[in-house]
């Protein structure tokens, strides 16, 4: 990455992509500062990938993470069939589905990266 000695500049812009604006926004302000054409679109460039890196970076961690809380859902639901009622293993089955549902969340976050649009801390569990 470049080094941008624009007082604060570059980390106003990181803040804007990172929080989800247009890049077409963080472009109009970019250009409202003394930055060349060649350095705001390779500032953009930069920015835009740091931020595809971590999105991905977050999906790979709760992919990790609710595929291992979806495994010991099912199999307590499997060992435990037939010892506890019903209401019980529902619950071990809900888990396991809520858990499936947030692991595929995951991995459409490690396969999209840069597509996803919205703010970052919406996107960490």
């Amino acid at each position: 990455m470049t080094s941008y000695n624009q007082d604060g500049v570059f980390y106003d812009a990181r803040a804007k992509i990172m929080w989800g604006e247009p890049k077409e926004d963080v472009r109009k302000f970019l250009e409202t500062t003394d930055l060349m054409d060649f350095e705001i679109d390779q500032m953009l460039n930069d920015l835009y990938a740091e931020r595809a890196s971590e999105i991905r970076s977050n999906g790979m961690s709760k992919l990790i993470k609710w595929s291992a809380a979806f495994v010991g859902c099912a199999i307590l639901a499997l060992v435990f069939f037939g010892i506890f009622p019903i209401k019980v293993i529902a619950l071990f089955v809900l888990g396991a589905l809520v858990s499936g549902w947030r692991a595929f969340d995951g991995l459409s976050m490690l396969l999209e990266g840069g597509k996803r649009e919205g703010c970052m801390t919406s996107m960490v569990d």
